[in-house]
Order: structure tokens, then sequence, then C-alpha cells
């Protein structure tokens, strides 16, 4: 398997991320957001056109996305875009968005942020012994020599 079908595989695994954009001074701006849908190398999402990471994404700055599970772990970037297509509003909709949209698919504050992956970073331990990599880490904190990066599990990075 290729590092980017690797990638993806582990990627797809996630329905929620947190996304990073940057403010207009350079600081960081992280919020949990829901991944509506994964087309190929980019993945989309619903937000509000006056949602500040939209303002904040039209300077042009990458977006940085990371998943976490208890095994599984990815961090990526890419650059967004932002669009009111109503089509693909509606067919992104899903009926948990009413909380925040209660006017549902309709409502013209709807709009779409694709974010188009560049690269991307994976740590994947859910094949690992994790009882053996455990004890390992305890050994190293004990011995103060680095742990045995081959008992971490699948690593990879990927540009797209």
């Amino acid at each position: 398997m290729s590092d980017r079908d690797q990638f993806l595989e582990v990627l797809d695994e996630f329905d929620t991320c947190i996304m990073t954009t940057f403010t207009r001074d350079g600081t960081p701006h992280g919020r949990p957001m829901h991944v509506a849908e994964r087309d190929g190398d980019t993945l989309r999402f619903v937000t509000a056109v006056d949602a500040a990471k939209v303002k904040e994404v039209a300077a042009g700055d990458p977006v940085v996305l990371t998943f976490q599970s208890s095994t599984r772990w990815v961090a990526a970037t890419g650059s967004a875009r932002v669009h009111q297509d109503r089509g693909a509003v509606a067919d992104l909709w899903s009926e948990p968005m009413r909380a925040w949209f209660p006017d549902g698919p309709d409502d013209p504050q709807l709009c779409v942020m694709d974010v188009d992956l560049e690269s991307g970073e994976w740590w994947d331990v859910s094949g690992t012994d994790l009882a053996s990599f455990a004890f390992g880490v305890a050994k190293s904190v004990v011995t103060r020599q680095p742990i045995d990066t081959d008992r971490e599990g699948d690593h990879g990075e990927v540009r797209l």
C-alpha cells in the first residue's frame, strides 16, 4: 500500500478534527469541526459565511487539521476555498447540523469550506501490543534511554 493510500485509510477513520486557522496577527485559532465528506485529497466542511474561520482563510494562510483517537493520530495541512454552492450544501447537510443551523440546509448563511490537503502525517499504534509499548515507555523513563521506535507502531508522512 502506498504512503498516500495508508494516510487516507487512517484519515477515513475520523469524522471530526480540530481545524486551526490563523488570525490576522498570526495567532493560531483552533476549533472542533465535523468532516462532512472526503473527496479525493479534499476534505469538505459546512460552516457559516460569517464564521471567523472563513475570514481567517481568506488571507490564504494554510489550514492545519488534527485528528486523534486512543490509537491513531493524523496531522494534515492544506489550503481552503469557501463557496456557497447550494447543491453542495444540500448534499453535505446532516440533521445534527441543525443544532448550529436551525433553519436547515436552506439557511443562506451556510457555505462549504473545502480544504485541499497538501501534506499529512499519521501515527497508528492500533496493531501494536499496547502492554509491551507501555512497558517500553516505562523502561525508557526509568533508564533515561529513548524508546525503541520500532515499537511505536506505524508512522508516515506524505505530500499530496
